[in-house]
C-alpha cells in the first residue's frame, strides 16, 4: 500500500502569514461546536499568561541572580515561564480537527482491540465442542463453536460500525482543517491522521487560535484607548503568544531531527540487514522464492523510509524557514514589550512625582501663635495686688 505524505510544504507560509488574517479565519468557523470559542480561548488563556507575563519581568529584573540554589533566579524563572506557556500551548492546540483526529484513534484502537479478539476466538474455534456435546454444568466456562463464531460474528458487526463512524469523523476532519487555515487536497488530508504529522495540525491550530487571542487584546486595548493596565498586557501577551508558536516550530523540528529521522533510519538500515541475509541464505540453496520475495519488501521498505524522511526533511525545512520568521517577529515584540513597559513606568513615575510636587506646592506651614506672655501678666498682676493689700 503506497502512503501517502502530505504535500503542502509551499503552502506552510500560508499558516502564519498575518495574525488579522488568521483571526478572520477563526471567527468565520465558529459556528462547529468542537471549535472553541474566542470567549472560551480568552478565558482559559488569560490568566496563565498573566502569570506567565510576571514570570518574564521577574526574568529582566537586573537584580535577580542568573542562577541560585533556593532563591529566585533568572534559570528558575525561566523554567516557570516555559512551564506556563507549554499548559497554555495545550490550550491553543484545542480544535475541532485535533479532537476528530483523537476520536479517530481511539476507533482505530478499538477495531485493533476487536481483531486480536478474533484471532483469539478463531484459534480457540479448533478444538472448540458444539454447544450438543456440553453438559449444563460444563457450558459455564466451555465456549462452544456456535458461541465463539456468534462472538466474531458480534465483533465484526461492531468492527463495521466503528469503521463507518471513522468514515464519518474523517469528512469532518477535512472541513475542520480549513477551519484552522490548513487548505488541501482531501487524501492529502487523510496524511494528516498520521502520527508524525500531529504537529503540524497542532501548530496550525495554536497560530489560528493566537489570532483569535491577539484580536480579542487589540480590541480590548481599542476600547479602552490605550488605558496602560490594557495596553501593557496587550502588548505582553502577543509576546508570549509568539513565543508559544517559536517554542511548538522548535519542538517539530526537534521532534523530526531527534525521533523521526533517526527512526527511518534504523528501519531503513534493519531492511538492508534483512535482504543482506535473503541474498546469503539463497546463495546457500534457502528456498529461492520465499527468500525473493523477502528482499523485494525489503527494498519496498527502503523507499518507503527515503520517501517519508524527504518528506519530513522538506516540512522541517518549511517550519524552519518559519521559525526564523516568528523569532524575528518574536525579538520585535520582546523590544516592543521593553519599550512600552519602560514608557508606562515613566509614566507612572512621573504621575507620582506630579502628585508629590502637587502636595508639596499646596503644603502650608502652621501659623505661629502669638506669645501671650499670660503667666506672666498674672504674677504681675498678684503682686501688684500683694502691694496695694499691704499698703492698706
Amino acid at each position: 500500500m503506497e502512503i501517502k505524505v502530505v504535500s503542502f510544504v509551499d503552502q506552510a507560509r500560508q499558516w502564519a502569514e498575518g495574525i488579522a488574517g488568521m483571526a478572520r479565519g477563526f471567527a468565520a468557523g465558529d459556528s462547529e461546536d468542537r471549535e472553541p470559542t474566542a470567549v472560551e480561548l480568552w478565558s482559559k488563556a488569560s490568566p496563565r499568561l498573566e502569570k506567565a507575563l510576571s514570570f518574564y519581568d521577574k526574568k529582566d529584573s537586573e537584580s535577580l541572580p542568573d542562577t541560585a540554589w533556593l532563591l529566585d533566579s533568572k534559570a528558575r524563572c525561566q523554567k516557570e515561564l516555559d512551564e506556563i506557556i507549554d499548559a497554555v500551548i495545550l490550550v491553543l492546540e484545542a480544535c475541532g480537527a485535533v479532537e476528530s483526529r483523537k476520536a479517530i484513534r481511539n476507533l482505530q484502537d478499538a477495531i485493533t482491540e476487536s481483531r486480536k479478539r478474533i484471532g483469539q476466538s478463531r484459534e480457540q474455534l479448533l478444538s472448540a465442542p458444539p454447544q450438543v456435546s456440553l453438559s449444563p454444568p460444563t457450558s459455564l466456562w466451555t465456549k462452544s463453536r456456535e458461541g465463539l463464531e456468534a462472538a466474531i460474528a458480534d465483533e465484526d458487526r461492531r468492527i463495521e460500525e466503528m469503521q463507518r463512524q471513522i468514515g464519518r469523523i474523517r469528512e469532518e476532519f477535512r472541513s475542520q482543517l480549513r477551519r484552522i487555515s490548513l487548505e488541501v487536497a482531501p487524501d492529502e488530508a487523510d496524511s494528516l491522521l498520521l502520527p508524525v504529522q500531529d504537529d503540524i495540525v497542532s501548530m496550525a491550530a495554536v497560530i489560528t487560535n493566537v489570532g483569535g487571542l491577539t484580536a480579542q487584546l487589540a480590541h480590548l486595548v481599542e476600547e479602552s484607548r490605550e488605558l496602560p493596565s490594557h495596553t501593557r498586557r496587550y502588548y505582553g501577551m502577543y509576546l508570549l503568544l509568539v513565543y508559544a508558536i517559536d517554542r511548538i516550530q522548535t519542538r517539530a523540528i526537534e521532534e523530526i531531527d531527534k525521533t523521526y529521522l533517526p527512526k527511518l533510519h534504523r528501519f531503513e538500515q534493519e531492511a538492508r540487514q534483512n535482504i543482506s541475509e535473503a541474498y546469503t541464505q539463497i546463495s546457500r540453496g534457502g528456498p529461492r522464492e520465499q527468500l525473493a520475495a523477502n528482499t523485494e519488501a525489503g527494498k519496498t521498505t527502503i523507499k518507503a523510509c527515503q520517501f517519508l524522511a524527504d518528506a519530513l526533511r522538506k516540512q522541517r525545512s518549511a517550519i524552519s524557514a518559519e521559525n526564523d520568521c516568528t523569532r524575528r517577529m518574536l525579538a520585535a515584540a520582546a523590544n516592543t514589550y521593553k519599550t512600552v513597559r519602560l514608557s508606562l513606568n515613566v509614566g507612572e513615575l512621573m504621575r507620582d512625582c506630579q502628585v508629590a510636587f502637587k502636595a508639596l506646592r499646596e503644603l502650608r506651614v502652621p501659623r505661629l501663635r502669638p506669645f501671650q506672655n499670660i503667666e506672666l501678666k498674672d504674677e504681675l498682676q498678684r503682686l501688684a495686688e500683694h502691694m496695694l493689700n499691704r499698703e492698706a
